[in-house]
């Protein structure tokens, strides 16, 4: 079989494709890319979320590291991946591998690398490791039982729990919340934050009520992405207890999903002007915004406004972690819910933004919707969304529309064309149409922003529509 990175990392059907053999031989290759950087940097830490299997994966993983000489520090119980990526930045590890899939159904798992720099892997190091497993391919690893090497002092056994919410708590204005005592519902939705979400909040004085609190493999018979269709309960909860807010994470903890005192579900393109405004004008941060080439440019128009730049990547984190490490924003974000902030870990944390969208109600006296609508006045209507279409051949059907001259898309003239990530058409009206294929999935998605919800449809109708025709052309 032939392991390839995605967006973020390697996953797969558990026992088919992610099973012992295929993980123990990944586990090598990064091995063998650790020793070969010969970096001053030692030690690796090794965590695992709620799905099944995760924490035998991860044993795997830490009796490979311990068989090539690598100490490990394994993580008592699961683990969010930013717990496991400030791990690496306070104790100046080489990296560390988090098994999870994310938000991906429960049927699937998945490996991911966080090399030293606590974000996710850049394409060049993903690259290395990948050469690395064709040359492991079919050869014995090199492997110590796990007792043996915890009792060699090759695997120590530790929970990031407490540093983790000291490090959070730090970007807080903790007397702020405290004099608030916000009455907050969280939703860690089965997966990796139980217990450390509700746990930080509950340390800052609010009231909690947990929803989904207990790890499930099967996350309730949900997929463990906080979207609006998987968040009623939680819609349904902050109304029924008249709480200010409701807070919700997926499988392992990278991503956001915020209810607001309404019940009103709060999209990552409607969270992110928040979130960027609030660190301007609350917390007096200077300085850029950067965002994926799928995210709303609204945030675009608040940095032009404060005299800052929008900083455009591909979609992939990575990309944004590495212009948060560089001091090239001080907030980067993604329309999938994913976020993280200049001087913390360059790796998406949902617990982080969770707790920061908690703190934008306690500084507000209203809530964030009317924030919202004070925005859109200041600055103007945007809506976007999305729709996907299934495509075995997502990558070909873009580079056909590529050659192809579109000057008008749903009426609107072109203004201009950006290719870093599939095809964007950005519209004379600051209207805009992304296609591109997914990472993971044999999906084409089709992204679009407007001024109204009948523009939208229209946008993303077209987009449908090429796709579709731009397809039949290949069969």
């Amino acid at each position: 079989m032939v392991i390839k990175f995605g967006t973020d990392g390697w996953r797969a059907i558990i026992d088919q494709d992610f099973n012992d053999r295929n993980v123990a031989m990944l586990a090598q290759a990064v091995a063998n890319y650790l020793i070969n950087l010969k970096m001053e940097r030692r030690g690796v830490a090794i965590g695992y979320d709620t799905r099944r299997k995760s924490k035998h994966f991860a044993k795997i993983v830490a009796e490979v590291f311990a068989g090539n000489d690598i100490p490990v520090m394994f993580t008592e119980d699961y683990t969010p991946t930013p717990a496991l990526a400030y791990t690496v930045l306070k104790h100046k590890l080489a990296g560390a591998v988090m098994i999870t899939a994310s938000h991906n159904p429960p049927e699937w798992n998945g490996f991911k690398f966080i090399p030293y720099h606590t974000g996710p892997a850049l394409p060049e190091e993903t690259s290395a490791i990948e050469s690395e497993i064709s040359k492991v391919y079919g050869k014995k690893v090199r492997r110590m039982d796990f007792e043996k090497a915890i009792s060699r002092g090759l695997i120590t056994l530790y929970s990031p729990k407490e540093d983790y919410a000291h490090w959070v708590l730090s970007f807080l204005d903790l007397n702020l919340l405290k004099n608030k005592r916000l009455k907050v519902i969280v939703d860690p939705m089965h997966g990796a934050s139980c217990g450390y979400l509700d746990y930080i909040l509950s340390q800052i004085g609010c009231e909690i009520e947990v929803i989904h609190g207990t790890p499930d493999p099967l996350f309730g018979g949900l997929t463990p992405e906080p979207i609006e269709k998987n968040l009623h309960a939680l819609s349904e909860h902050v109304v029924l207890r008249g709480a200010d807010i409701g807070l919700a994470t997926d499988g392992d903890a990278d991503r956001v999903g915020v209810c607001d005192v309404n019940g009103v579900f709060i999209s990552p393109n409607q969270l992110y002007p928040l979130l960027y405004l609030h660190l301007i004008e609350f917390k007096n941060m200077k300085g850029n915004v950067a965002r994926t080439v799928s995210t709303t440019h609204l945030v675009d128009r608040i940095a032009e406004h404060y005299g800052y730049q929008s900083i455009e990547t591909p979609v992939g984190f990575k990309y944004i972690g590495k212009l948060l490490r560089e001091g090239k924003a001080i907030i980067g974000g993604e329309e999938s819910g994913g976020f993280s902030i200049v001087n913390h870990v360059s790796e998406k944390d949902g617990i982080l933004t969770a707790l920061l969208a908690a703190e934008i109600k306690a500084e507000l006296n209203f809530s964030l919707t009317s924030r919202l609508n004070q925005i859109h006045e200041r600055y103007g209507f945007m809506i976007s969304g999305r729709v996907d279409v299934r495509c075995e051949k997502g990558r070909e059907v873009v580079e056909l529309i590529k050659r192809s001259s579109i000057s008008k898309v749903a009426g609107l003239e072109v203004s201009k064309v950006i290719d870093i990530d599939g095809i964007k058409f950005v519209l004379r009206n600051g209207s805009w149409l992304l296609l591109r294929a997914s990472g993971t999935e044999p999906l084409l998605r089709i992204y679009a922003e407007s001024n109204s919800r009948e523009k939208l449809e229209e946008l993303l109708g077209f987009g449908k529509k090429l796709a579709e025709e731009t397809s039949l052309k290949l069969a």
